[in-house]
């Protein structure tokens, strides 16, 4: 219900079409807009053009300038400056901003797996960087925090190929974690 928000935080949209007005919040376009401009395909960048939640209708051209004459001055996230920037186009945007969208992409993708899907990605980097003594699956296995736990070393690992980043340091940090997490093969002498 927009009548609990503040009037200079709504923003009114006119649909040409349906010949009427849309009131948003300020912070929901926000979101929309976000989600629009770091939609990602396996990992890939892939941005979309927002649509009216309303009238599931594309904004135009002059709705995003109006959207954007609002929130402009509000903490955005780089992506839509970005997206402003380059006067909505995404093109544009992307070509110059590969890697930043790269980046983004492979966070977005690896916060929003399945389990089962963390869990074959996990399974994955662990049996094609480490040796299967450094670690026991599982122990690994039965954690209910693998996310939390993992989630940024797979995203380096996702990147490193891009990112120019160290194997052998990735290598370390993931035996840090298997360590600190007491994830490691329990070796026992007869």
């Amino acid at each position: 219900n927009l009548k609990n928000y503040n009037e200079k935080d709504i923003i009114h949209i006119r649909d040409i079409e349906n010949k009427r007005y849309w009131s948003f919040y300020n912070k929901d376009l926000i979101k929309i807009l976000k989600m629009s401009i770091e939609n990602n395909e396996d990992k890939f960048p892939r941005p979309i053009c927002a649509k009216n939640p309303y009238t599931n209708q594309l904004f135009t051209i002059p709705n995003l300038y109006k959207i954007f004459s609002n929130i402009i001055n509000l903490k955005l996230p780089l992506s839509l400056y970005l997206y402003y920037k380059y006067n909505f186009n995404k093109q544009m945007m992307l070509k110059y901003h590969w890697d930043y969208f790269i980046k983004i992409s492979n966070c977005n993708y690896v916060k929003n797996l399945e389990y089962e899907d963390f869990m074959y990605e996990l399974k994955h980097y662990l049996e094609v960087l480490l040796n299967v003594k450094d670690y026991d699956w599982k122990k690994i296995m039965k954690s209910n925090k693998l996310n939390y736990i993992f989630q940024d070393i797979i995203i380096k690992l996702n990147l490193y190929e891009t990112e120019n980043i160290d194997i052998r340091e990735l290598k370390k940090e993931l035996l840090f974690l298997i360590k600190k997490n007491n994830f490691s093969r329990t070796i026992v002498k007869l």
